[in-house]
């Protein structure tokens, strides 16, 4: 256990910390060593100096919260999240943290203090089973309703929004793409993330399917941006981290629209050029999939904005306007999407269209070739018949002139058929 003292905040944070596998650095004061964190002040560590591998049972301060909860008890298991900490005078980004002392001691700071400078956290929890001993967490101390709860950890969910008992919960996909960009189509994939929020609370929490190294990859310019203060982030409150966050995810969107606008256009051409080939349909078939994928996305993402912006979680004019900006951007998403996916509609048409062609020109090329032949099939007919007396037996020449007449019909239907534009 160990107690870190904030310069902002008197207030002792306990902290409960693990070695996590794979950590080589260490501390001057021989103890177990931190996570290294970026810092503009260089505050204190969330984690302190120091990390115990083990701990069977510490003090904790009184919590007034519905259930006693005691770490030590086999049922629960340690908790560690990344957790971005940021006020008016410092930024702090750590790994590895654990989530249980936190949450304890953000529990006793959002009923003690309503102080402007009062730190803000970003609390990142990364795959299925911390997400599991998380969710436990914020139902024993903050009350969390069942229902949020399910929707958090039954994957997948659809996007959409509940706000209940002081808790808005948002749940939205951020897009992905392979990174190999050889075939003729981009097959989109996604990974939930839900947005859960306290009424009145110094936090914001993210779940994500992803796994640590995954989620930081796409966080740390977030990250970044906090860090530098971009239009004085660090001196709003955490649900100002909301529309922050899902601007980072709708601008996610943008880039992947525009690859499969690249790969539309080059479809198109192919089809045009007359390569209907069966790797074309399924390109086609893909992108058009994938646009009702994003449609399903992309819409109640805009219908769940508009009606957060008409909650309680979201005061200030800044963070409404920020929200309105969102509300935006996924309205012309969802322009995107429609115009797309009408594009690949008609791809399809165009390639079955193509199709019926082809079949069309094979029809008319054997016709061409079956009225050719008819004169042969014609005189064959005739002289093939088993009369006694056919004069033309007797002439010497009749084998000649059967071919001459032959072949001077047929020749006379190929020029007819060609004045006429048949072939």
């Amino acid at each position: 256990m160990e107690k870190a003292n904030h310069d902002s905040d008197s207030r002792p944070i306990w902290i409960v910390s693990r070695r996590r596998h794979g950590s080589s650095s260490s501390s001057d004061d021989g103890g177990d060593p931190g996570s290294s964190f970026s810092s503009e002040s260089s505050p204190p560590s969330l984690l302190g100096s120091s990390r115990s591998n083990s701990v069977n049972r510490y003090d904790l301060p009184e919590y007034k919260t519905d259930t006693s909860f005691d770490l030590s008890s086999d049922e629960e298991e340690e908790v560690y999240a990344q957790v971005v900490k940021f006020s008016p005078n410092s930024f702090e980004s750590q790994s590895d943290v654990s989530l249980n002392g936190l949450l304890h001691s953000l529990g006793n700071q959002s009923e003690n203090s309503n102080s402007s400078d009062e730190p803000q956290y970003w609390i990142r929890v990364c795959g299925r089973e911390d997400s599991k001993q998380a969710v436990s967490l914020f139902r024993k101390l903050f009350k969390l309703h069942d229902v949020a709860a399910d929707i958090i950890l039954k994957t997948p969910q659809r996007p959409k929004m509940l706000s209940v008992d002081s808790t808005l919960l948002l749940i939205s996909h951020i897009p992905s793409k392979p990174e190999d960009d050889s075939q003729h189509y981009i097959e989109m994939s996604n990974t939930q993330l839900g947005l859960m929020t306290f009424l009145g609370s110094p936090f914001c929490v993210s779940f994500h399917d992803d796994d640590d190294q995954g989620v930081r990859n796409w966080t740390s310019a977030l990250d970044e941006r906090i860090r530098i203060n971009v239009e004085g982030f660090r001196h709003k409150k955490a649900s100002a981290l909301v529309p922050f966050i899902l601007r980072a995810v709708v601008d996610k969107y943008f880039p992947l629209l525009e690859s499969y606008s690249d790969d539309l256009e080059e479809l198109e051409e192919w089809l045009m050029t007359g390569k209907t080939s069966k790797n074309v349909a399924k390109a086609i078939s893909r992108v058009k999939r994938d646009m009702s994928r994003l449609r399903r996305v992309i819409w109640p993402m805009r219908e769940y904005i508009a009606d957060a912006m008409l909650s309680d979680f979201f005061q200030d004019l800044e963070t409404k306007r920020k929200m309105q900006e969102l509300y935006e951007h996924l309205t012309y998403l969802a322009d995107m999407v429609e115009t797309q996916r009408d594009i690949s509609t008609g791809l399809v048409d165009l390639y079955l269209s193509s199709q019926d062609h082809k079949t069309q020109e094979v029809v008319q090329r054997l016709t061409v070739i079956g009225a050719t032949f008819i004169p042969f099939s014609f005189f064959a007919g005739v002289y093939g018949m088993n009369f006694e007396h056919l004069p033309e037996f007797k002439f010497k020449v009749g084998y000649i002139l059967f071919w001459m007449f032959v072949s001077c019909s047929g020749c006379f239907l190929l020029y007819s058929f060609r004045k006429w534009k048949w072939i």
